[in-house]
């Protein structure tokens, strides 16, 4: 017969269990992140895609640019939109925006043929 857990027995349990921030941390940025963007950008690596952006201040009173990345993926057979890379700015001017975005791409390695972009008529003008 099976005996029933005490209330020490289950904090013992529990406690092989918990993990601090920092181990937390660790498992998101150094052990999980690495695996979930090596497969994203395996994914998108022959597509087309799109690059968003979001330039906000953060709780820290820091500029910082959230890149998204959307593209067709064939894996899942639908359009999906997944983060690509947080960069943190001092200012944020179009032409630093421009630069952290090719920062971001040249990063993920992927190719500039495959970026699908738009441009308003009076920056095509000025090209």
């Amino acid at each position: 017969m099976m005996k029933q857990p005490t209330q020490e027995n289950l904090k013992n349990f529990k406690s092989q269990f918990d993990s601090g921030l920092e181990k937390n941390y660790y498992y998101a940025t150094e052990a999980l992140g690495p695996h979930f963007r090596s497969q994203l950008l395996n994914d998108v690596l022959n597509e087309y895609f799109c690059l968003q952006y979001d330039e906000t201040t953060n709780t820290g009173k820091f500029k910082e640019l959230q890149v998204s990345i959307r593209f067709w993926s064939r894996k899942e057979q639908q359009i999906v939109t997944n983060h690509l890379e947080t960069l943190f700015l001092g200012s944020a001017t179009g032409d630093i925006l421009m630069k952290y975005l090719m920062e971001a791409i040249t990063n993920a390695e992927l190719p500039l043929s495959n970026v699908s972009i738009r441009w308003t008529k009076r920056k095509q003008e000025s090209l």
